[in-house]
């Protein structure tokens, strides 16, 4: 295709990036210039993309997608890492030229936390994050089954489960697809928002990271579907925006320890901050998490649907 290995490259703190100009000759799009050195966008009849300098964040068809270096400027034209042009924008936008593609059948979802560990809590509501992550799996998983899917769990009760024993039982039952329910917290309570995370890229940092580091180069075994778990977080993202109306946080990166072991496309989805009043108050109801539910499994119905077409 047109992923040449002879490209031009800017080095930046040696990281080697391409010109948006270039981007867009390479996959046959066109680019134009928003804000001289600040803003541009990449289009093409079927797909825009946007990108600013200094920002971690590309908009894809208007949702978000984490970057794994920020975008940086040279005479007035924007670079974005050659690195997030095979890792993470490939995956997304040419998913037909991913190897193996693997049709699901079988999913197995992981409702965060659970027996001794209440992960995030809301004490002013009395919620605590383990039984809004149980709650959610359930529902998706009948979804699921209503689309004709196999469904099992981690957990169906409050159990408690290692970390790192939840890709295990996945591996175990031979599972197409691992998606792992959490809701979130931060200190700062203004913060809202939906997120999908996939397994990082080994040589690229996490979302959470500002720089690559020495633990970045280690791979995991969940690294050898990277493309697939990047389209299905992608898919996934997309879905709970355009349900929930919620704040578009991205489909994002994290080596997290559900995510490093999986051999099959995997994702952890974070529904929404139960530090937020208003966010909290949305998921103690039970439609609202039933909706939440019905956009995940929307979101893997529509992965599918690209896998399928893809073994055409």
């Amino acid at each position: 295709m047109f992923w040449a290995t002879s490209l031009l490259a800017l080095d930046v703190n040696g990281i080697n990036y391409i010109s948006l100009s270039q981007y867009a000759k390479m996959t046959g799009m066109k680019y134009k210039t928003l804000v001289r050195g600040k803003k541009m966008s990449v289009f093409s009849q079927y797909q825009n993309l946007s990108f600013e300098v200094n920002s971690r964040v590309a908009r894809v068809g208007g949702y978000a997608l984490n970057l794994g270096h920020p975008i940086v400027a040279n005479k007035g034209m924007l670079y974005l890492s050659k690195r997030d042009v095979y890792k993470t924008l490939f995956p997304v936008l040419y998913p037909s030229q991913l190897k193996n593609p693997r049709v699901p059948f079988h999913v197995v979802i992981d409702a965060g936390h659970g027996g001794r560990d209440n992960g995030a809590e809301n004490k002013s509501f009395g919620v605590k994050e383990k039984n809004v992550n149980l709650d959610i799996a359930l529902r998706l998983g009948n979804a699921l089954r209503q689309m004709g899917y196999k469904v099992s769990f981690t957990r169906t009760k409050d159990t408690f489960i290692e970390l790192e024993h939840r890709p295990v039982i996945a591996n175990r039952r031979g599972a197409d697809l691992f998606i792992s329910i959490h809701s979130n917290a931060a200190t700062n309570r203004s913060v809202s928002g939906v997120e999908t995370y996939a397994l990082t890229p080994v040589w690229l940092p996490s979302s959470s990271s500002t720089k690559l580091r020495k633990s970045d180069t280690e791979s995991f075994a969940g690294n050898n579907v990277d493309g697939w778990s990047q389209l299905l977080s992608f898919n996934i993202q997309r879905s709970l925006v355009d349900s929930t109306d919620s704040d578009d946080r991205g489909a994002r990166r994290a080596r997290f320890a559900v995510l490093r072991t999986a051999t099959m496309p995997s994702c952890l989805v974070e529904v929404g901050f139960l530090s937020n009043r208003a966010e909290c108050s949305k998921l103690i109801n039970k439609s609202y998490r039933q909706n939440v539910a019905n956009a995940i499994a929307r979101g893997v119905a529509r992965y599918a649907s690209i896998v399928r077409r893809c073994k055409k």
